[in-house]
């Protein structure tokens, strides 16, 4: 994951920068500089992800007292986020005048698509999580809820994980839409979006993963 996530900023740094920091090439490339670099801005946020949607699928259903709710499920979404991660990054070219309408109309779409496995995993987990307030005799909406064990670190890091993963995905959603996308470009919007999903979503279940 990491060599593929890498390729765009290793291309560009081997083809564009060294050469013209060794004075063999006198001009840089800047739109194709952002691009590659923007093949790997993206995809390494997944590269983060995975150790937090390994914790999701294999400690969360153990420590809450269940079972995963579909093994083929998690399967399919570790496939899907190592096919679709990369090319997603050049939606954060929406508003670089290089590219046509064309090629961000399909940066949007490919975007669209690594939604699909966030989707697949909040649904999954929290499935998985239903799964285990029924074992513990949890009945109804909130019973379920009520009856798991929020004391036990890993089961509250996952909730607290997963609100972060929601409202960090649903800004994506927007920075993903060609239209939408001028709205918010070079705003803290894509800031913030970043906030939730890594210094959010996955530094709570790391930390909380190492303190385990």
């Amino acid at each position: 994951m990491w060599a593929w996530a890498a390729s765009g900023v290793l291309i560009e740094l081997a083809a564009i920068l060294l050469p013209r920091a060794f004075g063999w090439s006198d001009l840089i490339d800047v739109g194709l500089a952002r691009t590659l670099f923007s093949i790997t801005l993206h995809a390494i946020v997944y590269f983060w992800l995975m150790p937090a949607y390994i914790a999701f699928y294999t400690l969360v259903p153990h420590a809450a007292g269940g079972r995963l709710y579909s093994d083929t499920m998690g399967r399919l979404t570790f496939i899907m986020f190592l096919v679709f991660s990369v090319p997603v990054g050049m939606h954060h070219l929406f508003a670089d005048p290089e590219h046509g309408s064309g090629f961000k109309f399909l940066q949007s779409f490919l975007t669209f698509l690594v939604a699909l496995p966030t989707l697949l995993t909040v649904f999954s987990i929290c499935a998985s999580l239903e799964i285990a307030g029924r074992l513990r005799g949890g009945r109804g909406l909130f019973g379920r809820i009520a009856a798991l064990p929020w004391g036990e670190p890993m089961v509250l890091a996952v909730g607290l994980s997963l609100v972060m993963l929601g409202f960090g995905g649903f800004g994506g959603l927007i920075n993903m839409s060609y239209a939408m996308n001028a709205m918010i470009h070079n705003t803290s919007w894509v800031t913030a979006h970043f906030h939730l999903i890594f210094g959010g979503a996955v530094v709570i279940m790391l930390s909380i993963g190492v303190e385990v």
